[in-house]
């Protein structure tokens, strides 16, 4: 199973049309939080937690960003208003590898931790 639930099926898949500008999937991870109104009344563990879910979304954001200037780099030959269906077809390409290698090592490094070498080997 892929990433963002996909069936692993051989059939190829319609790209995205990601050239709008419509924006309002980040908005609520990239909006400022009040950090008045978020941590009044919390204890050491609750900052520690949210000091966690800051520090997981940063990482995210850093993911995305890096995906982002590798698609970009490898794909847009030359920047325009929008994307060609090439391009996007690149990018689509380009995105898939790098989740897909990311889940590879995610399971390998889960291996690692579970069972030792020898399951690596096998």
């Amino acid at each position: 199973m892929g990433w963002f639930g996909g069936s692993g099926s051989s059939e190829p898949e319609t790209p995205k049309d990601f050239s709008s500008s419509d924006d309002s999937a980040f908005s609520a991870a990239s909006a400022p939080m009040s950090s008045q109104a978020s941590t009044a009344g919390m204890g050491s563990t609750g900052l520690q937690q949210f000091a966690a879910e800051a520090q997981q979304k940063a990482m995210v954001q850093q993911v995305v960003s890096k995906l982002t200037q590798i698609a970009f780099d490898k794909c847009v030959n030359k920047p325009d208003t929008s994307l060609s269906s090439s391009e996007q077809l690149c990018i689509h390409a380009v995105t898939g590898k790098y989740l897909d290698g990311s889940e590879f090592v995610i399971k390998r490094l889960q291996k690692m931790q579970g069972g030792g070498r020898e399951q690596l080997l096998s």
